[in-house]
């Protein structure tokens, strides 16, 4: 997490092209030196760092690496508290910056200004539940708010635990594990809480064009979300989800340039690849959906929406075997969520089994995919 938020600043320094090392030997595979992958990704160095956690303690090692020679330039340990973070990774940063000679311009100085301190147990509750939201997975994500709402009971009101509370309830909707609109009325109090609380962030107005993707209202979708990646351009979510907006929207020439960014920082982000194949998928690009599909399913092999539009695209391109196969083998089974049974509904449609198709698309399953 501070490996790749300390990347996020750098890559504001116009002078720095920086990778995770992490997301390097990913790329490296067995095939490819690291000076290879530098060069494909114009990238100039790699960042490694390891983090130490007792109690509320860190203890931080940072390393950067000069790809082309596999070597490390220039290394540093950190100790601090949880309380400490930003104010570490501006130090990081700095550090960098300075370890390679590089003059900041007042705008590149400002930006690596540290945050406010966060509540430190807010802040960890925060980013630990937000691998489950994510995770589309309904366990983990009532685990996470679980978790959440004993963070809210304890701290009181704090940004990133109404943060978290307005993604997990907005989950439920976005992944159809739920038709009951509660859940959205809940994320909305919550992102409106993260909005009151600071008026002048990304926060808010990205929760909020969140949940209105899901009330059908694409005006405020795009308008919220653009305003959120003016604010903070380095959220990654934030930015595919602004960019299905404007996929949707019928302008994908506003989506590719902030695609295209995003693909610059972190090739290997499973779900910029599935949001790019939609772009493709709208483009009638078929072969280049079939690739990006199978790269996201790579990296995130039990993603319910991967298989479902790999098998739209196919049925589109009249490949109707293949379709047939891509939900047999790769789909989860049709009682595992919502998205798995409209995948398994489409194999059926396919097939011109109208009485198994039929079996599946319940009441209760309409109510969960249409709310």
């Amino acid at each position: 997490g501070l490996t790749e938020e300390v990347i996020a600043d750098l890559s504001r320094i116009q002078a720095l092209r920086v990778i995770s090392r992490t997301t390097a030997m990913r790329l490296k595979g067995a095939e490819k030196s690291l000076a290879t992958v530098g060069r494909e990704l114009d990238v100039q160095y790699a960042l490694e760092g390891s983090v130490r956690k007792a109690a509320g303690d860190l203890r931080i090692t940072v390393r950067l690496i000069d790809i082309r020679a596999d070597t490390p330039l220039w290394s540093e340990k950190y100790s601090g508290t949880l309380e400490d973070i930003f104010s570490i990774q501006e130090q990081v940063s700095r550090s960098i910056a300075d370890s390679l000679r590089v003059r900041l311009t007042a705008e590149e100085d400002q930006v690596l200004v540290a945050r406010t301190a966060p509540n430190a147990y807010a802040f960890d509750t925060y980013l630990r539940t937000r691998r489950d939201i994510w995770s589309f997975i309904p366990e983990r994500m009532e685990r996470a708010r679980e978790e959440l709402t004993r963070a809210l009971a304890v701290v009181g009101d704090d940004p990133f635990v109404h943060a978290g509370l307005a993604m997990v309830n907005w989950q439920y909707i976005n992944a159809g594990i739920s038709g009951d609109r509660t859940y959205l009325a809940q994320a909305t109090l919550h992102a409106r809480k993260v909005a009151e609380m600071d008026p002048a962030g990304a926060q808010g107005p990205r929760l909020l064009g969140l949940i209105f993707s899901q009330d059908g209202d694409i005006v405020d979708w795009v308008r919220h979300l653009q305003r959120a990646y003016e604010l903070d351009p380095h959220d990654p979510y934030g930015a595919v989800w602004l960019d299905f907006g404007w996929t949707w929207a019928g302008h994908p020439h506003r989506a590719r340039p902030i695609f295209e960014r995003l693909l610059s920082v972190d090739p290997q982000f499973d779900y910029l690849l599935f949001g790019m194949a939609f772009d493709a998928l709208f483009a009638g690009d078929y072969e280049r959906v079939e690739s990006l599909c199978e790269r996201s399913r790579r990296l995130a092999p039990d993603h319910p929406g991967i298989p479902m539009v790999l098998a739209q695209t196919l049925a589109s391109a009249g490949q109707i075997e293949r379709a047939v196969r891509v939900v047999e083998e790769q789909a989860a089974p049709p009682d595992a969520d919502p998205l798995a049974a409209l995948t398994h509904i489409l194999r059926h449609a396919l097939r011109g089994e109208a009485a198994s198709a039929d079996a599946l698309a319940t009441k209760a399953w309409e109510e969960k995919v249409w709310s």
